[in-house]
């Protein structure tokens, strides 16, 4: 026959050494391919614009009585939409008519304008803003600066409520002690 099965033995562990070792240089140049893809996504940041002005937002609902502001214009609906768009780098200004330094700022994302539609059963929904997603930048009696400072571009929905109001003409701040 012509093969002796050292012969054979040395003929099957020849091919499983080639198997091997051309599966090895497959993975190599895979993990070459993956290295090359991560680090251009690494090293290619979004451009966030850090010395654009902000932008000035003044199409929001202030209630006067209960000290709440929102960023919709619906005052019955502000979850509904439409939500303002928030690219990556964009600072709002939200001149908010409080009378006072707002004491508990919230923000809300979502990747639709409408997050959720009348009647609708599936929608994109929401979340709310955590992290860096949303910086607040300035906090005044007159405007709230907030800062998309992620490189994702989302719907924003802002609340501004509780502010600190000053005692006028004898009236009471609703804030024990002081001078």
């Amino acid at each position: 026959m012509g093969y002796s099965a050292v012969a054979m033995f040395d003929a099957a562990q020849s091919a499983t050494f080639r198997w091997a070792r051309s599966y090895a240089k497959r993975a190599v140049y895979v993990g070459f391919a993956l290295v090359a893809i991560a680090s251009t996504g690494c090293s290619s940041q979004c451009d966030r614009h850090p010395d654009e002005p902000p932008t000035v937002f003044t199409d929001g609902f202030t209630d006067q009585h209960a000290h709440v502001y929102w960023s919709s214009p619906d005052a019955k609906d502000p979850w509904s939409g439409p939500w303002l768009d928030f690219p990556p780098g964009r600072t709002y200004r939200f001149i908010h008519h409080l009378g006072g330094i707002p004491r508990d700022p919230e923000y809300w994302f979502s990747f639709n304008p409408n997050p959720i539609p009348q009647g609708a059963g599936n929608t994109s929904g929401f979340v709310a803003g955590a992290g860096n997603q949303g910086t607040w930048q300035s906090m005044t009696a007159d405007h709230a600066d907030i800062r998309n400072d992620t490189c994702s571009d989302v719907f924003l929905l802002v609340r501004l409520a509780d502010p600190f109001l000053e005692a006028t003409n004898g009236g009471d701040s609703g804030v024990e002690g002081g001078p």
